[in-house]
């Protein structure tokens, strides 16, 4: 065998090689940057899109703010510290309705705009989001108080419903829309990494 024929052989299986190994793992391209006035949502965790907070200096986030190496502010200093959670994202793009804000620590959190608060508890609020009148969703997220010793970070912002095992690229209201295996994001949400639509997209 000729050695020009044996280095095409090789190529053949290796390329054959790539495309069965390729299938095992796909890869997404054509994604956009991942931020607040994306209307792709990727995520299911919402604030993992959010504007960082010491990016919202003067206008949300105001104060002599300090911030962990994480980017979370761990002394406002009598100030508050701020972030365009989600910003002009067409209606649609996200369902109305009830959304799980999870967080560590002490402290106040307070909801503008689009988003409304339910019910709070230490850890945990319940926000009302519903796109606005101009047909668009905006949420600003603003911490009012935090314990230095005890600060608020880690934030879940997390969005009704959830899905059936068996189907996770279609997001459903509740239970109800399942066969016993249902799984809530506000429970799932370390194991449902991405948006449901989004996967659909």
């Amino acid at each position: 065998m000729s050695s020009r024929l044996f280095s095409l052989i090789s190529l053949l299986l290796l390329f054959i090689t790539s495309l069965a190994q390729a299938a095992k793992f796909p890869v997404g391209i054509n994604t956009n940057e991942v931020m607040q006035i994306d209307s792709s949502v990727p995520f299911l965790n919402l604030f993992k899109q959010a504007l960082p907070f010491d990016e919202a200096n003067g206008k949300l986030t105001r104060g002599n703010i300090t911030y962990d190496r994480n980017g979370w502010p761990n002394n406002l200093n009598g100030g508050q510290a701020g972030t365009n959670l989600i910003h002009w994202l067409p209606e649609g793009t996200l369902p109305n309705g009830n959304y799980t804000v999870l967080y560590e620590g002490q402290g106040k959190i307070a909801y503008t705009d689009d988003a409304k608060l339910v019910s709070s508890q230490p850890g945990k609020d319940i926000i009302h989001v519903a796109s606005g009148a101009d047909k668009f969703f905006k949420v600003t997220l603003i911490i009012k108080q935090s314990n230095p010793n005890n600060y608020i970070k880690n934030i879940r912002v997390l969005p009704p419903g959830g899905i059936c095992a068996n189907n996770p690229f279609q997001r459903v209201k509740d239970a109800s829309q399942c066969r016993g295996n249902y799984q809530a994001f506000e429970t799932h949400y370390k194991q449902i990494l991405f948006n449901p639509d989004y996967l659909r997209f």
